[in-house]
């Protein structure tokens, strides 16, 4: 959103696909942070959750500003894309405390895809809307002062920021208590 992309004709992609993976990159690390401390997980799992949440990036990144292109409705392109990456991200996660029966793994994986994503789905929409009733607020009074483009930062940053928290923390609860890592 900081870089155009809604724009017709937008200014580039480059900037979405930097921002986009940076604000992924510090979303995962604070989540796979947040799972070291309450499974205790060994090395194998913390690397599949990086690999889940890497996944997820590409996806949630790519994906949704390639909708974003070529869907009438635009700007739900990344909202689900963000959605699905949360999911992908989740579902790799999930089988953190469970027994290593393939079974079990493979419901805890779809279980984490299915509360991830849907927190993030959830969550995504009310950081959009939330984000564009304050860049509306915001940008005007901060043009003059910061530019155009820095004037529009804290109108999509702040709840694009606090609406991925606050998914992370209601999948995080939702997916059950915390139990020792065994596999």
């Amino acid at each position: 959103m900081l870089s155009d992309v809604y724009s017709n004709p937008n200014r580039g992609f480059a900037a979405a696909y930097v921002l986009g993976f940076a604000g992924w990159a510090v979303g995962a690390a604070g989540t796979i942070r947040h799972i070291r401390e309450r499974w205790h997980p060994n090395i194998r799992l913390v690397a599949l959750a990086v690999a889940g949440w890497g996944l997820g990036a590409l996806v949630a990144t790519v994906v949704g500003l390639v909708w974003l292109r070529y869907w009438d409705l635009g700007f739900i392109g990344p909202i689900l894309g963000a959605a699905l990456g949360g999911g992908i991200g989740g579902a790799l996660i999930a089988p953190m405390g469970l027994p290593s029966s393939l079974g079990a793994v493979a419901r805890a994986s779809v279980r984490g895809a299915v509360i991830w994503g849907g927190s993030f789905l959830v969550f995504q929409v009310l950081a959009f809307y939330a984000g564009y009733v304050l860049t509306q607020m915001t940008v005007d009074p901060l043009v003059p002062i910061v530019g155009h483009i820095w004037a529009k930062v804290p109108g999509w940053a702040i709840p694009a920021g606090i609406g991925g928290l606050l998914a992370a923390r209601c999948a995080s609860r939702l997916s059950g208590p915390a139990k020792p890592a065994t596999i």
